[in-house]
């Protein structure tokens, strides 16, 4: 019913051929939508996590979607280095080991009376301006409750927010972080 009403409005707009009245009501607010976006860098800073338990393996695989830009920039702060490009043709040999650095010292899991290992770091892979970055946290037993830290980029950015999407046994939960909220749990029945 919605669709026929705004179809038969359009049609009514063609039929009295009010061309103006449709370039500034539909035309020209569309077009700003769409091309706005391609004007400015990234206004919000949000990052996506996520994390899938393999219970063949008994790990955690974890990836993040992250800004290329700010995972350089963080990196960087991090490190004190200013040599740092990351999907350069000059981009230095310590880059994968400085990001498993930062990612280990902002990301945590943990399981109630388990002792858990940091990440490992399984590398990377840039598309265009984002990096996807791989990680495993092995000897993870089937449990029943998951503790997150997550500080990612919340020492540059006041408004970061980090989404991390958990699966466990065909069952999704979503956690989210920023720099008031860095500890989340996840419980599963």
């Amino acid at each position: 019913m919605f669709q026929d009403c705004t179809l038969r409005t359009l049609n009514q707009t063609f039929n009295k051929g009010n061309i103006m009245y449709l370039f500034f009501r539909l035309i020209l607010p569309i077009s700003w939508l769409v091309f706005s976006g391609f004007n400015t860098l990234h206004p919000m800073y949000i990052s996506l996590g996520l994390i899938d338990f393999n219970p063949k393996t008994q790990s955690l695989d974890i990836t993040f979607k992250v800004f290329t830009d700010d995972l350089q920039d963080a990196v960087r702060k991090a490190s004190s280095r200013d040599d740092l490009f990351i999907g350069y043709e000059d981009e230095i040999p310590a880059v994968d080991s400085l990001i498993n650095v930062y990612f280990n010292d902002q990301v945590a899991f943990e399981v109630p009376d388990l002792s858990v290992n940091g990440m490992s770091y399984l590398g990377k892979e840039i598309e265009l301006d984002v990096t996807w970055c791989y990680f495993q946290v092995q000897g993870i037993p089937d449990f029943t409750e998951l503790q997150a830290t997550c500080k990612l980029f919340t020492e540059m950015f006041a408004t970061q927010t980090t989404i991390m999407h958990v699966k466990k046994n065909g069952k999704e939960k979503t956690m989210m972080f920023n720099k008031s909220r860095t500890e989340q749990e996840l419980k599963f029945k």
